[in-house]
């Protein structure tokens, strides 16, 4: 599918949003990669983990979250900024279901498997502070048009 080594999980959504057009009944279980550490501005610079263009998408969403938690730990924007690539991801997802006209067919379930690793107590309780929960939660979220 062209998806190469080190893809964000917007730029491997752009591949997959496509698979419900070809396919009446659909199952998708995609494990996602942009979320997972290491979470330091230097980690970017690993070409092999981040192709140059990922590197680019995650550097523009730190400009969105510094924007918004601008007194937010560096390691815990850059958490934040990764984690951007899947909900775009998801959006695309969503969108092809819309154009398709089959939005009322589509549950998305998303399930965290860990907490966030890599993070000491310190920067943990500053983001708890800012972001109104904790890092080591591990969210279930279950969406669709009819709940």
């Amino acid at each position: 599918m062209g998806i190469i080594n080190g893809s964000s999980d917007k730029l491997t959504g752009e591949k997959i949003q496509w698979i419900p057009v070809f396919n009446e009944l659909d199952f998708t279980f995609w494990v996602t990669y942009s979320g997972h550490q290491p979470y330091d501005m230097e980690s970017l610079d690993d070409t092999e983990q981040y192709p140059p263009e990922v590197k680019a998408e995650y550097l523009g969403y730190m400009e969105e979250v510094k924007a918004l938690y601008p007194d937010l730990n560096e390691r815990a924007q850059l958490y934040l900024a990764k984690n951007m690539s899947l909900d775009l991801a998801v959006k695309a997802y969503i969108n092809t279901y819309k154009i398709m006209g089959r939005l009322d067919d589509l549950v998305i379930v998303l399930y965290g498997d860990h907490e966030v690793k890599m993070f000491n107590y310190e920067i943990e309780k500053h983001t708890e502070d800012m972001l109104g929960r904790s890092m080591f939660d591990t969210p279930l979220i279950i969406w669709s048009t009819s709940i």
